[in-house]
């Protein structure tokens, strides 16, 4: 599956946008892709490399 994605953009046969969205998901461990598409970018710590998903935009409600 990733070698669909993982092509230039004009290769691919999604959009590019749905592309990188699909691979940020994988990447993430399987982050829900609402949660990764509105988060802001002040809820990345590049110091530790994580990102937080607020309790508002999260399915639980609850700081993940």
């Amino acid at each position: 599956m990733l070698e669909t994605i993982n092509i230039p953009a004009e290769a691919c046969p999604l959009n590019p946008d749905y592309a990188q969205l699909l691979m940020l998901c994988i990447f993430t461990g399987g982050q829900r892709p609402w949660e990764l598409m509105t988060n802001t970018y002040d809820n990345w710590d590049k110091n530790n490399t994580t990102l937080t998903i607020p309790p508002h935009i999260s399915k639980l409600g609850i700081i993940m």
